[in-house]
């Protein structure tokens, strides 16, 4: 006993549909992973000319912080992911440091995404210091209170901030 023709033709159809969709996902799917794989390497390739205009390094670390940022030089460093040596850098007006690094997402220029995935700050020197009001950090230069930026507000921007090789001094204030 063999099935009518007409009942097989659908289940044909639909295993063509399916084989179709299959191959259109894992075209769609190559194309995505070169094309991110491109994005990388052309972000990779561009990353010493991006070191060479400081200036436009602290107008979008300015952007990615929401504080005024200001940067003496810059040095790319491919050994690591997409990672920038900043040189010189101050935070607003109260956060000035010899030497940071900055690492970079390569899809940071899709809405919704920062550029910027981590600052690590390097030999920061802190003092703890209690007073009659209080606990008291300094360590930023001179500044006033009201000019340290919001930690919590600039991890929101940034996906990480991390200290490196950094000393914290705590100090009672005698009398």
């Amino acid at each position: 006993m063999t099935e009518h023709p007409a009942l097989e033709r659908p289940n044909r159809v639909a295993g063509k549909r399916r084989k179709a969709l299959r191959r259109g996902l894992f075209k769609l799917f190559a194309w995505l992973a070169i094309s991110l794989a491109l994005l990388i390497s052309l972000t990779k390739l561009a990353l010493p000319w991006i070191a060479q205009h400081p200036a436009w390094i602290a107008e979008r670390l300015s952007h990615a912080l929401g504080v005024p940022v200001a940067l003496v030089g810059a040095q790319s460093n491919l050994r690591r992911q997409l990672e920038l040596e900043l040189h010189e850098l101050k935070i607003g007006d109260a956060l000035s440091v010899n030497r940071a690094y900055a690492t970079l997402d390569p899809l940071g220029f899709l809405p919704g995404r920062v550029w910027l995935k981590s600052l690590r700050v390097e030999r920061l020197s802190l003092q703890l210091l209690e007073t009659e009001r209080g606990w008291q950090l300094s360590g930023f230069g001179e500044t006033s209170p009201t000019a340290l930026p919001d930690w919590r507000e600039l991890l929101k921007r940034v996906g990480q901030i991390s200290l490196s090789n950094a000393e914290l001094n705590l100090r009672a204030q005698d009398g």
